[in-house]
């Protein structure tokens, strides 16, 4: 069942198929013995909190409408049964499962306050609180401490405090909440997060620096633009911009020069 949000939960009652037959004579009720609740923030049930497992149920002692506490928060009830093999169950058990519910109904609350109608959680930067009492169980991003009365330690951010920030220009200007780095990024990184390497053949503060002719175009460094694996051919230094044969090489190579050596007229661009 889809709550189409994550919503803090009080109870949960399921009403069992009875197909209009009075309860007590109702043979297909064998099969909803040994259930699972679970609470979900996805569809996976072994990702959430299970809620309530049927150990205790007999054919004569399970209701037709069944109620249990879970405050907890979470966007998906799952209802399970199985029957695995190589499992022991109890010999009143059936072979078989039934898994046919008339109703499901969830009570609790669309935000993260009491159940009892009170405000929301009285921690402003608490995320969630029990249903009942009000205790954080869980402090917004970029909070932590008991009564999520502090930031994130420095390079931290988000739920938790589990996320690590970028390469911020301002390491602690990261901001704690959602990571992004308020006064820019580092050399050689972009986008908000500053986690994000400058695109191929750029490299610098911005990223706004043209790599040279690099042997290898996707290993230039996107730090300070050193060509990892040296320059392409007729081209030097550690940028490789600078052509082999002078500042501008097309120059060089086809302008007619000419100078004397030892009494002959060598036409240099014969030579190149």
């Amino acid at each position: 069942m889809h709550l189409n949000d994550e919503l803090s939960i009080h109870h949960i009652t399921i009403y069992f198929k009875t197909d209009n037959v009075r309860w007590d004579s109702y043979s297909e009720k064998i099969g909803y013995l040994g259930f699972f609740l679970y609470v979900s923030n996805t569809t996976d049930r072994l990702q959430g909190t299970l809620c309530y497992k049927d150990d205790n149920f007999t054919l004569d002692t399970i209701p037709a409408v069944f109620t249990t506490t879970c405050p907890v928060h979470g966007q998906y009830v799952i209802y399970h049964n199985e029957r695995q093999p190589g499992v022991t169950y109890p010999n009143y058990y059936s072979d078989d499962v039934n898994s046919d519910l008339c109703e499901v109904e969830v009570y609790g609350c669309p935000t993260s306050g009491y159940y009892n109608g009170s405000d929301c959680c009285p921690d402003v930067n608490c995320q969630y609180c029990h249903i009942e009492t009000g205790t954080c169980q869980g402090c917004g991003p970029g909070y932590r401490g008991r009564r999520c009365e502090l930031e994130c330690e420095q390079g931290l951010y988000g739920i938790g405090c589990s996320e690590t920030c970028g390469h911020c220009r301002d390491v602690d200007q990261c901001f704690h909440v959602n990571g992004t780095c308020l006064t820019g990024c580092d050399t050689g990184y972009q986008d908000d997060l500053c986690k994000t390497p400058c695109d191929r053949g750029l490299y610098g503060m911005g990223c706004i620096n043209t790599c040279g002719h690099c042997l290898d175009v996707y290993l230039c460094s996107y730090i300070d633009g050193t060509c990892l694996t040296g320059c392409a051919v007729d081209y030097q230094g550690e940028l490789c911009n600078t052509g082999r044969w002078y500042i501008n090489l097309n120059l060089c190579r086809f302008d007619k020069v000419y100078l004397w050596s030892a009494g002959y007229l060598i036409k240099l661009s014969n030579l190149l």
